[in-house]
């Protein structure tokens, strides 16, 4: 489950850090980081996201699974 992630980030950097800087609810903050990390580069794995953000690996997956599917409006 450690292997680097194939996501595509569709939104730029300074998309994320604006939807950052809004009023969103905690929990889509830590769903926009996971989209900021990856397109920044910053963290490539699943296990390191979930370990940064204190939530489980399989809730990381989730995310990104509905962010494939759908997009920014799937996990925001």
């Amino acid at each position: 489950m450690a292997n680097k992630l194939q996501v595509e980030i569709k939104e730029t950097v300074e998309e994320l850090e604006h939807r950052l800087e809004g009023h969103a609810p905690a929990v889509n903050k830590k769903k926009l980081l996971v989209l900021y990390w990856l397109v920044t580069k910053n963290i490539q794995k699943r296990a390191e996201l979930a370990t940064m953000l204190k939530r489980d690996e399989s809730t990381i997956y989730r995310w990104l699974r509905a962010y494939k599917k759908g997009g920014i409006t799937l996990i925001t």
